[in-house]
């Protein structure tokens, strides 16, 4: 397809687009995010009747030929009582991972986009719907209903590290000691 000015007939940018499988769901952010790539979210509750705690984020990388390389991550959410989840918006965080605003089930989740591991953060004052990266490298996110703005001090996160001994899980966090 051809975007054209308005006033006159000659093409100004060429546009492609690319079909991700979004049957029954829909695209709801964009983001660029590490690695070079494009990342968006997708819901999968494209039915307002429907019920779904699962929804994905793609990762889009394009070739010199414009065609595309697909990664999907699927993820099941926390739903709250609207038994549904809402990826609203996604950013790339000075971390390394990708965060989403999740707003049904007011939280923000992390994806990290190496390993595909997700962690949720319960926001406890209200939805979540925009989310960005600052100038001061943390997270700042809308609350539309509580009329707030809310900030992730990305410093201050604890990280927590699985180490698997002797076949058995064992959960650590950073910089703490454990035995």
């Amino acid at each position: 397809a051809r975007l054209l000015p308005a006033s006159d007939s000659n093409p100004i940018a060429v546009i492609n687009t690319y079909d991700v499988g979004a049957q029954n769901s829909f695209i709801t952010a964009i983001a660029s995010g590490p690695g070079g790539a494009v990342y968006y979210t997708q819901a999968f509750n494209a039915d307002p009747a429907a019920v779904s705690t699962q929804e994905l984020v793609g990762r889009i990388t394009v070739n010199p030929d414009t065609t595309i390389n697909l990664t999907q991550y699927t993820i099941t959410a926390n739903p709250t009582a609207t038994n549904y989840v809402d990826p609203v918006a996604i950013t790339a965080g000075t971390d390394g991972n990708l965060w989403i605003s999740e707003f049904n089930a007011q939280a923000l989740l992390r994806l990290n986009p190496t390993t595909g591991v997700t962690t949720t953060y319960s926001v406890p004052t209200s939805a979540p719907a925009l989310i960005t990266t600052g100038p001061d490298g943390n997270l700042w996110f809308t609350e539309p209903y509580g009329n707030k703005l809310g900030q992730v001090d990305l410093s201050q996160l604890q990280t927590t590290v699985a180490i698997i001994a002797n076949g058995e899980p064992v959960s650590a966090m950073a910089e703490i000691g454990f035995s």
